[in-house]
């Protein structure tokens, strides 16, 4: 086990889509370290599968849709209630919509309410958890691969939101990142570069933007 591993046992993640390649690769990395996590995604018989195989009182799966609040909130409350607090929260849900000559209003409200809506609601949700343990907020998101305007503005108006906090709060001691993954990285090296994130060692608090890429 690395020593960015070993710091991580015992703490508290929450990590929302557990169910998606990246938030799953991630999810198990964590597990192997000895986390304890809350598993949030739209596919329960997918978490419920996940929380099995890590065992252990180790995760908690929670049903979780990210335009809703409430769902937001209940998700810390879940790390607050079973594991005592709330160390780290990982975003990495995700809607794509088609390019603006394309687009139609489902697909609209699906990339505002994930993309962007739900991040604020994870935001504000996990905020006074992670005030009162120096946590570290990372938002996990995808470098473009096709034409994805929504997608670009949602992530544009995040990083402006993630900065204004690691102004606001980085005094505190709180974390806020933004990790851009290019296309093709696969899930572990995604996983190794939030662990390093995660990793308390010779960070404070404030905003952080890493690139991970297939030259990195």
């Amino acid at each position: 086990m690395s020593s960015v591993e070993a710091e991580l046992r015992g703490r508290v993640v929450a990590v929302l889509d557990a169910a998606s390649p990246w938030g799953e690769a991630v999810a198990r990395r964590l597990a192997a370290s000895g986390a304890r996590l809350v598993l949030g995604g739209r596919s329960r018989e997918r978490l419920v599968a996940l929380e099995g195989e890590i065992g252990g009182g180790l995760a908690v799966a929670v049903g979780v849709h990210p335009a809703k609040r409430h769902h937001l909130e209940r998700l810390v409350e879940v790390a607050v209630e079973e594991f005592g607090g709330l160390d780290f929260l990982l975003f990495a849900a995700r809607a794509s919509a088609p390019p603006l000559s394309r687009l139609y209003a489902g697909a609209l409200e699906q990339s505002v309410d994930v993309n962007f809506r739900g991040l604020v609601y994870a935001l504000a949700a996990a905020l006074p958890a992670l005030r009162s343990r120096g946590g570290t907020f990372v938002y996990l998101c995808a470098g473009l691969e096709g034409p994805d305007p929504l997608y670009e503005a949602a992530r544009a108006a995040a990083g402006s939101l993630l900065r204004a906090a690691g102004r606001e709060l980085g005094g505190e001691g709180v974390r806020f990142c933004e990790l851009v993954v290019g296309g093709g990285a696969d899930g572990e090296r995604v996983a190794g570069e939030v662990l390093r994130l995660l990793s308390t060692r010779g960070q404070g608090g404030g905003f952080i933007l890493r690139h991970l890429s297939l030259e990195a």
